[in-house]
């Protein structure tokens, strides 16, 4: 509450209101920087398959994003706050070793200090991102708004959203 400064009872407000950058732990945040991933991915992929955009310029700015994630989720982006007591990168890689060790996939991926696996695993993202916008593609969904990609793609952002913050799967 800001004081009046007339009446001596009214106590002014000496708070921070310093502005902060979005924390990498915000479940809003995170699924917020998958899905635009996502959509980023699908812009580029039709721009792909209406003859814009070669393939091998798509498949490097693909291969950019997942480096963007994993400089990103290191804590190595400045317009990011990352986790509390650590959490990007060790807590996050430690996360990712024990709900992603079951999987084929990513089995060798989980393999080197921290920040390798956060690099890795936002690689295997990228890949995972690809087949599904071909999937997409394929069945004629060509929209580049999240509110209107099928489930399963707000299904495959919110996996990925809930994997990087640390929610329960």
């Amino acid at each position: 509450m800001a004081g009046c400064g007339t009446c001596g009872s009214c106590r002014p407000d000496h708070s921070s209101k310093a502005p902060q950058s979005p924390s990498l732990v915000n479940l809003e945040v995170v699924r917020s920087i998958f899905s635009q991933a996502v959509i980023n991915m699908m812009r580029r992929h039709i721009s792909n398959a209406q003859g814009e955009l070669d393939t091998e310029k798509m498949l490097e700015k693909d291969a950019f994003l997942a480096q963007w994630l994993g400089d990103t989720f290191t804590g190595k982006n400045p317009h990011f706050e990352i986790g509390p007591e650590n959490w990007n990168p060790n807590g996050l890689a430690a996360f990712l070793r024990e709900n992603l060790a079951h999987l084929p996939q990513a089995k060798d991926l989980l393999i080197g200090d921290d920040e390798e696996v956060i690099y890795s695993i936002s690689k295997l993202f990228k890949d995972q991102a690809q087949g599904a916008i071909s999937g997409f593609l394929a069945e004629g969904n060509f929209s580049t708004y999240p509110e209107e990609l099928p489930p399963y793609a707000s299904q495959f952002i919110e996996a990925w959203a809930m994997l990087y913050t640390g929610a329960p799967l």
